[in-house]
């Protein structure tokens, strides 16, 4: 008998050594979690609670968060699988473990248009029974978790680029389903916090602006809204402006709204490079620095512990590893490089004032321009060059894929220019297309070959896509518009009618894409003729179109781009006229594709072999380091006026309407300019390299942003320049401080 208790008493003390050895090792926490309660920060992660039977999963969840939101388990259809049936048990489990490690935990989501059952989304509803069933749903389950989950997402994802989204709820119930959502919740527990959320918001843009005017809305009517969740899935596809999202997170907060970030992941093609991670923790990063410099802001919450257990991959074919720790549950250079941010805490942010000023003095970029025709062109995919005379044709020059390096392929694998008139309200255009492979069979639209027309007149925005060799997809603007393809693909011709009696004289935001598909996951290209970062399909970004012509009317005002990137150098570059990319790796690289010579005719087109280039720009303090690629079949520098050899030009604006213009012939340094500092020019023997350095006035080099050009000029001979490409559109009047483009001096 005293043997087996003692053998049964030492089974016990063994069991349970093991226990305190394993949950004792889960509840001992990180720098990261140590580090965000020290700032008062809510360090939170999405969980899956399958994922909990994972030892190494759990130990580094309770490690290092001090929230959990649930990933699934609260949502419509596993929450209230049948119409009389709630479920409990998987948001139980998370609850009895957030409370078992001392975290708080969220509620996600009450009222969304994904997720739901099939009971609900399988019958007509009037709308005084539907409004029931979402009553029920929300007070049942929030008064099934009072007092123990302090915030909720009522609402999620309602809107759209440019209102609400049409979902069940808006179908049935019209918008004022979402402030009955709100006061149900606050019915059914007065204490917790409650919140809207959504993705796409966290710049100020179409949608958040939508956002913003419908939560003021919603406090003068004395709804119980505490706060917003900008969801924050980035891609390293596309940029962030992080000024903006300091903006935006300030109005919030202006509104009296706790704002947090409720979704955070930050994916990359894969496979990923060093390049990519470095940028990922820098994005991780600088929204943890805007949070900590608000007082108003409590959850960063990354939607799941490890890439092990992302929704990422499926979601975004071909991109992943988004997230703080990776398939092994490894932590990742941006986990570092949160905790030493955590540990730093609140630093001064320029970011409102480099806001104000990037648009109090930005520069528009000169407009493309459309002409007025007398005849319609007949859209049937063979161009009559009669009917397209008045049209001007400009490239496909910037991939906006890669933010890093915005080249067209060099192998001539992808290729295009457009040309556009207008008659009326009707825009006409022409694409010409070379690509070496066309797919058309990817079930996403818009990853395969493609075209796609972006415009933004009034309040109306629009964007189109038609796959190659098919009509436009279905779309919810209403204006008439046609495509026609040739056989082949090479050539497609379109109309789409703009939301307007007559364009004469206006000005309009455009766009325009041509996108590539060799037969992976995802687009290889995505060319369009400004640079920028792929997202004008948030509105976003759009160049402007010029309808060439008299009216009485007032036009918007030029859009401005995307500015060009003078980024950091980590090291200072060699100026010896050898080209290397690691050397070079801190610059984004631009192309050298609008022949300013030529206003009718801006592209180079496809087979000219006279002259090609691209180019880029680094800052190291006061000084800026460049590079130019020249591809030309002859060189000429013979010619008495150096303006007339083969040459680089660069145009500064150290003044405002005064541009400085430095020139450095093929071969030869800087000729003399009057500015003052050193500068140097370093071509290679052959000409096909030059590695510049120019330093910048103090006053200058403290600026945001200058005025900024760059021409490579070709001469094959004659008396004159046969081209000058700069990598803008214009008409060569930059030493006047004219159709400059912009430099941002990042630091």
């Amino acid at each position: 008998m005293e043997t087996r208790f003692y053998f049964r008493t030492f089974h016990l003390i063994a069991i349970m050594v093991l226990i305190t050895a394993f949950f004792g090792g889960c509840t001992k926490k990180s720098d990261l979690r140590k580090a965000a309660e020290k700032q008062g920060i809510l360090i939170g992660t999405a969980v899956d609670t399958r994922a909990l039977e994972d030892e190494k999963y759990y130990k580094t969840l309770v490690q290092n968060f001090n929230v959990v939101t649930a990933e699934n388990v609260m949502k419509w259809e596993t929450i209230h699988p049948r119409r009389d049936v709630y479920d409990f048990t998987e948001g139980d489990k998370l609850l009895a473990f957030a409370k078992k490690h001392g975290m708080k935990m969220r509620g996600h989501t009450l009222v969304w248009h994904n997720q739901n059952p099939n009971w609900l989304l399988s019958q007509p509803w009037k709308a005084d029974e539907l409004y029931k069933v979402l009553e029920e749903h929300i007070k049942t389950v929030v008064t099934h978790y009072k007092g123990e989950i302090y915030a909720w997402d009522v609402v999620n994802e309602a809107l759209d680029v440019d209102g609400y989204r049409e979902t069940l709820w808006y179908l049935y119930l019209g918008p004022d389903y979402i402030e009955k959502a709100f006061r149900w919740a606050h019915e059914a527990d007065p204490d917790a916090l409650l919140y809207y959320n959504d993705y796409s918001n966290g710049e100020i843009n179409d949608k958040s602006n939508y956002m913003y005017n419908m939560l003021k809305d919603l406090q003068a009517d004395g709804v119980p809204v505490h706060g917003v969740g900008l969801q924050m899935h980035l891609s390293l596809e596309f940029g962030f402006d992080f000024e903006s999202l300091y903006m935006n997170v300030n109005r919030l907060h202006e509104l009296g709204l706790h704002v947090d970030y409720t979704e955070i992941d930050v994916r990359i093609k894969t496979p990923a490079s060093d390049s990519d991670y470095r940028e990922q923790a820098m994005r991780y990063k600088k929204m943890m620095e805007i949070m900590l410099a608000f007082d108003n802001s409590y959850a960063y919450t990354v939607w799941g512990v490890s890439d092990a257990h992302s929704w990422v991959p499926g979601a975004f074919r071909g991109t992943g590893d988004a997230l703080l720790f990776d398939k092994e549950i490894e932590p990742k250079q941006a986990y570092h490089m949160l905790v030493e941010t955590l540990e730093k805490g609140a630093v001064e942010l320029n970011y409102s004032k480099n806001y104000e000023d990037k648009f109090r003095s930005r520069k528009a970029i000169p407009p493309f321009r459309a002409h007025a025709v007398a005849s319609a062109p007949k859209i049937d995919g063979n161009p009559n060059d009669k009917a397209w005379e008045k049209g001007v044709t400009y490239p496909f020059n910037y991939n906006q894929l890669n933010l890093y390096d915005q080249r067209i392929p060099d192998n001539n694998d992808l290729w295009g220019e457009w040309t556009v008139v207008y008659k009326g309200n009707t825009i006409y255009g022409i694409i010409r297309r070379h690509d070496e492979k066309t797919r058309t069979d990817h079930k996403l639209d818009y990853e395969n070959d493609n075209i796609e027309v972006f415009f933004h007149l009034g309040d109306v925005f629009a964007q189109l896509r038609s796959r190659v060799g098919h009509d436009w997809e279905s779309h919810a603007y209403d204006g008439e518009r046609k495509i026609a393809w040739n056989k082949e693909g090479t050539v497609c011709e379109y109309s789409v009618t703009l939301p307007i009696d007559d364009l004469t004289g206006m000005i309009s935001g455009w766009n325009i894409s041509l996108s590539d598909n060799d037969g992976k996951e995802n687009r290889d290209h995505q060319l369009y003729p400004i640079n920028g970062q792929n997202d004008g399909w948030q509105g976003k970004n759009l160049g402007t179109m010029q309808y060439v012509g008299d009216s009485p009317r007032v036009p918007e005002d030029p859009r401005v781009v995307m500015p060009f990137v003078a980024a950091p150098a980590s090291a200072e570059p060699s100026l010896d006229g050898t080209f290397s990319d690691d050397e070079w790796i801190d610059a984004v690289k631009y192309q050298f594709a609008y022949n300013q010579l030529n206003p009718k005719k801006q592209s180079i087109g496809l087979n000219n072999r006279a002259i090609s280039g691209s180019w880029g720009i680094v800052r190291k303090e006061n000084y800026l380091y460049g590079f130019v690629l020249r591809n030309d079949a002859e060189t000429v520098t013979s010619n008495a006026d150096p303006a007339l050899n083969d040459n680089v030009t660069i145009y500064l604006e150290i003044e405002d309407g005064n541009a400085v213009v430095m020139r450095t012939v093929v071969g030869k340094d800087w000729e003399e300019s009057g500015l003052n500092g050193e500068h140097q020019a370093k071509w290679s023997d052959d000409g096909s390299v030059l590695e510049f350095r120019i330093e910048l006035p103090s006053n200058v080099a403290s600026r945001k942003m200058i005025g900024f050009n760059i021409a490579l000029s070709d001469n094959d001979g004659g008396d004159k320049l046969d081209y000058k490409l700069y990598p803008i559109t214009g008409d060569d009047k930059s030493q006047e401080a004219k159709g400059l483009a912009e430099l941002e001096l990042q630091l």
